[in-house]
């Protein structure tokens, strides 16, 4: 009976040790997992952080880029008026004597056709 005694204690002292060393399997294996969520989530939030940098830096070169690209279009817009303004003004002689010259001989045909000039 002793010996059948002696094999239960060894049993029982087994079984508590196997107890034992899946709880603390399952500790660990919570700890790791908790440790691998943690982390995942420190380097999404950094991947975020760095491509929300990233398309705020891009966002803002693009507006720099389109100021840049209007104030060139509202520059070259207003070279454009100057030049047609310029170009007006240097016709506009012309245009009021070839006026005068119509409305002269128009006059001069229609008082022909009245018989008024000699």
């Amino acid at each position: 009976m002793k010996d059948l005694d002696q094999v239960l204690s060894v049993l029982l002292g087994a079984e508590d040790e196997a107890e034992r060393t899946v709880e603390e399997a399952r500790r660990k294996a919570a700890t790791l997992l908790e440790e691998t969520k943690r982390t995942f989530a420190a380097e999404a939030e950094q991947k975020l952080a760095s491509a929300r940098e990233q398309a705020r830096s891009r966002l803002e070169s693009s507006r720099a880029a389109s100021e840049e690209e209007a104030r060139h279009i509202g520059q070259l817009a207003q070279q454009e008026r100057d030049r047609l303004a310029l170009h007006a003004r240097s016709r506009m002689e012309e245009v009021a004597r070839d006026i005068a010259l119509e409305a002269a001989e128009r006059w001069i045909r229609q008082a022909r056709d009245r018989g008024t000039v000699a």
